[in-house]
């Protein structure tokens, strides 16, 4: 052992330069990933809490194997806007047009023998994976479209033509075999490839070999071990790719775009796998993300914190993502009436009302109308920034988020405060921005029926106070039948605060809250509340710790980096009538 330790210190010392101009060589892949990359970083997996949703797996079953259902009226006006519109140059159109429009012909059965002509005749316009400057990919987004085609209508030989199913798993579906990729193409395999991208290209993989390998094609017969997912590999991956998003959650959450293309590949894997292991899990994934959004939206409105794309972080629309969409779409027809219809963005619902998945009645019941006051943290890992909502059928006080460095790619929001008035531009909702920039800002200030923060409280155009003294305001919007609005406002610390007692008159209520509350010093550390609880916060809590510091006397879990994935006093049950 000594003359090994004497032998490794020769080799150092004589050999020192080398050595130095190795070390970057192994800490590049590293910097290059931390400076470029937007794939999910490892982190350790998180508690699921008892608040997470549980699945009986006899009503899962039931509901997945519900038959797509596209025949109604209203769905057959929509498929049809989309089928009429004409097919256009692949390499120009191919990624966000085209693929749709004729899944959408075949879908209603309008200009079959053209969309087979148009298939037949063309060739992938790029490779898969990410594009960036040494690489043109995004090509698996016109794939998932592909892969939905195959499976709705390869064996319907009146919709899709012998040659033009050949073409297909011969030319346009280019992923095969059961080798996954990672890495963004021609990055050395220094940079990971993003989710959306990870199951946009591994489900359409996934689902060309289970094609190959049951029914062959022209050229290659069936059964063939290099397409048997269970053979070759790719099914022990994407099992554990979706137990590590299950449980840890999606990376890209709330994304603006890249959730929705993360969804089309997931109702793919919930409705085409011969895998029970593959269906269950991409179906509890698509209840978790919705029941998310049920929990942290208002009439179809939501203000919530996201991961990527930063020339969203000043948006100030509060119905423009995606996947409100989806969820207008899925919660049909009450979810008609919301407000924001006409600034929805409908263009990519086609593939959700093509695909058997839908809410569960929980979900739905919850995104339509909350049943009771709640209270939830969900949290999302080290570096990450957690979801926390206050909400009523009567409204929603929704957390806005932690930036976390440039790496991690969390936008976060304004505090935000939504009320029953339909209103759908941020700028007429009370919110609290933060002090300074977004990247600035650590807003995680909410508890029940409490907000706080280091900036002052925005107060929409349309609402007046009705009491006011010092810096306290009293608001009673007529939307807000159960409830008074208390808001405190100064430069630099706002607070939110819903008051119930409506035996109290607003000039009782105040003369209550400031006797509670008399010192201008102690508000911008601790609130008592009307019943005599007391809550203390540092507005100015640094990155990686919750605003609120105590309750009652009792600390709190302030390291939401070590969050259970759920908590709060929410249904688990998503499937119970």
């Amino acid at each position: 052992m000594k003359s090994f330790l004497l032998l490794s210190r020769i080799f150092f010392y004589s050999c020192s330069g080398l050595c130095f101009l190795l070390i970057p060589l192994f800490l590049l892949p590293s910097f290059v990933d931390e400076i470029l990359g937007a794939g999910r970083k490892p982190i350790p997996p998180l508690s699921w809490g008892e608040a997470g949703p549980q699945w009986e797996e006899n009503i899962l079953a039931k509901y997945e194997k519900n038959e797509v259902n596209y025949n109604s009226n209203y769905v057959n006006e929509y498929i049809k806007s989309i089928a009429g519109k004409p097919l256009l140059d692949w390499k120009k159109h191919g990624k966000g047009h085209s693929p749709y429009v004729c899944l959408a012909k075949l879908a209603c059965g309008q200009e079959v023998n053209e969309v087979n002509e148009y298939l037949q005749q063309l060739e992938p316009w790029s490779g898969s994976g990410s594009t960036w400057f040494g690489y043109k990919g995004d090509y698996d987004f016109t794939e998932v479209v592909l892969t939905k085609i195959l499976y709705l209508f390869g064996h319907k030989q009146e919709l899709i033509y012998p040659e033009t199913l050949e073409h297909l798993l011969k030319v346009l579906l280019v992923e095969e075999g059961g080798k996954p990729r990672e890495m963004v193409p021609r990055s050395l395999g220094w940079v990971r490839d993003t989710e959306n991208h990870h199951l946009m290209t591994e489900s359409s993989r996934y689902l060309k070999n289970q094609w190959l390998f049951k029914y062959g094609s022209t050229t290659i017969a069936p059964g063939k071990h290099e397409y048997d997912n269970k053979i070759n590999g790719l099914e022990k991956w994407l099992v554990n790719y979706l137990d590590e998003m299950l449980l840890n959650g999606e990376y890209e959450f709330n994304s603006i775009p890249y959730l929705l293309y993360a969804v089309q590949a997931l109702l793919n894997l919930d409705a085409y796998p011969d895998s029970e292991e593959i269906r269950t899990r991409a179906h509890k994934i698509l209840d978790s993300i919705n029941w998310k959004y049920a929990l942290g939206s208002s009439q179809f409105r939501r203000c919530a914190p996201f991961r990527r794309r930063f020339e969203y972080a000043n948006t100030t629309l509060l119905v423009i993502d995606p996947h409100t969409a989806l969820m207008r779409w899925w919660c049909l027809p009450e979810s008609d009436n919301a407000p924001g219809k006409e600034e929805t963005r409908y263009s990519r619902i086609l593939f959700a009302v093509l695909s058997p998945y839908t809410v569960p009645p929980i979900v739905k019941k919850w995104a339509i109308e909350k049943p009771y006051d709640y209270f939830v943290q969900i949290g999302y890992g080290e570096n990450s920034t957690p979801e926390i909502y206050s909400g009523s059928s009567e409204y929603l006080i929704s957390a806005g988020g932690v930036y976390r460095g440039l790496r991690a790619m969390i936008i976060p929001r304004p505090t935000t405060l939504l009320l029953n008035d339909g209103e759908i531009d941020i700028n007429r909702c009370f919110h609290i921005k933060g002090r300074g920039k977004w990247w600035c800002w650590n807003n995680t200030g909410v508890y029940k029926k409490f907000a706080v923060g280091n900036a002052s409280v925005h107060i929409p155009p349309q609402y007046s106070p009705i009491i006011q003294e010092g810096l306290w305001a009293i608001f009673e919007p007529e939307c807000a039948k159960n409830f008074y609005i208390c808001i405190y406002n100064d430069r630099n610390f706002g607070l939110i605060y819903l008051s119930d007692n409506k035996d109290l008159s607003p000039n009782q209520l105040l003369s209550e809250i400031i006797s509670k509350n008399p010192s201008k010093e102690e508000i911008y550390s601790s609130f008592v509340f009307l019943d005599g609880r007391k809550i203390e916060y540092d507005v100015n809590a640094p990155a990686g710790t919750w605003v609120i510091k105590s309750v009652d006397g009792k600390e709190v879990d302030r390291h939401y980096d070590k969050w259970e994935r759920w908590s709060g006093n929410i249904p688990v049950n998503l499937y119970q009538e």
